[in-house]
C-alpha cells in the first residue's frame, strides 16, 4: 500500500510539473509548486513518520479532483446548454431527437 500511495503520489507530481509546460501564468506557477511541494512532504511523511497518511492524501486529491470534473461537466454541459456548446452542438448532430439538456446528462 505504501508502495503504491508512493507511486500514485509520483504520477501526480510528474502531472503536476508537466502542467507547467503549458502557457503558464504566475498564479498557476505557484499553486503548483506549492502541490508539489505538499505531495513531497508527504510523501517525506509516509515513509520516516507515519504509514497511512500518503494514501488518505492520494485517496482526498482522487474524490477533490473528480467531483470538480463531474461539477464542471454538469455546469458546462447541462445548466449552460446553449448554441455553441458541445451539448448544443450533438444535438444538432443527432437529429434534434433530444433538448441539448437531455444530452448533457446523457
Amino acid at each position: 500500500s505504501r508502495k503504491t500511495a508512493t507511486v500514485a503520489a509520483g504520477g501526480l507530481i510528474l502531472a503536476l510539473a508537466t502542467s507547467l509546460c503549458y502557457r503558464p501564468n504566475r498564479t498557476l506557477v505557484y499553486l503548483t509548486v506549492f502541490y508539489i511541494l505538499l505531495t513531497s512532504v508527504f510523501i517525506v511523511l509516509e515513509w520516516y513518520v507515519f504509514t497511512p497518511l500518503l494514501t488518505y492524501i492520494i485517496l482526498y486529491f482522487g474524490v477533490f479532483f473528480g467531483y470538480l470534473a463531474i461539477t464542471d461537466i454538469a455546469d458546462h454541459q447541462v445548466a449552460r446548454a446553449r448554441q455553441g456548446s458541445d451539448a448544443y452542438h450533438l444535438y444538432e448532430e443527432s437529429g434534434r431527437c433530444c433538448p441539448p439538456t437531455c444530452i448533457g446528462f446523457w
